[in-house]
């Protein structure tokens, strides 16, 4: 995670996976992946025998590569009928995505070693993602989870700001 891999690092890894039969995730989180590079890696791994789960958040994707990696983790075909998760965000459409929590728990446990400017822009468009996906829901049950999964990410965003604030009050 983070480091600094891009668009040609994240190909070259595609390009070697075939050869590390016993992966099983990889976490390529915060390396300043855009949309191509990312449905590569993810189109690779769909075909790798062992790896179930991608994660690819705090990458520069856009939403339509965002819906795009989440149908690439679909089955690709009906002989293997392998998944593959694809992490990419706290929403999944106009759902909340099943790993949500997994996602912030992370961010949580690295936003001290991360860039907090970034991260805090990342967090900013779960947000978005998040108030769009509340939006679109009819059942008051779904838009109640939306409600409880926005308020853990502000929770999240306060965390960094003060963390932030304080590391800076120290270094004055």
């Amino acid at each position: 995670m983070h480091t600094g891999l891009g668009d040609s690092g994240a190909l070259q890894l595609a390009e070697k996976l075939q050869q590390q039969t016993s992966l099983q995730e990889i976490s390529v989180a915060y390396n300043s992946i855009g949309d191509g590079a990312a449905l590569t890696l993810v189109d690779v791994c769909r075909e790798h025998p062992s790896i179930h789960t991608v994660h690819l958040y705090l990458n520069p994707i856009s939403d339509v590569g965002k819906r795009s990696l989440y149908v690439r983790g679909e089955p690709m075909n009906n002989r293997t009928n392998r998944r593959v998760k694809v992490l990419v965000s706290v929403t999944e459409g106009s759902d909340i995505s099943e790993d949500w929590h997994p996602i912030l728990s992370v961010i949580q446990e690295n936003a001290s070693t991360w860039e907090p400017k970034r991260v805090k822009e990342q967090l900013e468009i779960f947000l978005k993602d998040l108030e769009w996906g509340h939006q679109q829901q009819q059942s008051f049950w779904k838009r109640l989870h939306f409600r409880r999964v926005q308020k853990q990410v502000k929770q999240t965003l306060q965390m960094l700001d003060e963390s932030f604030s304080s590391s800076k009050g120290q270094s004055k």
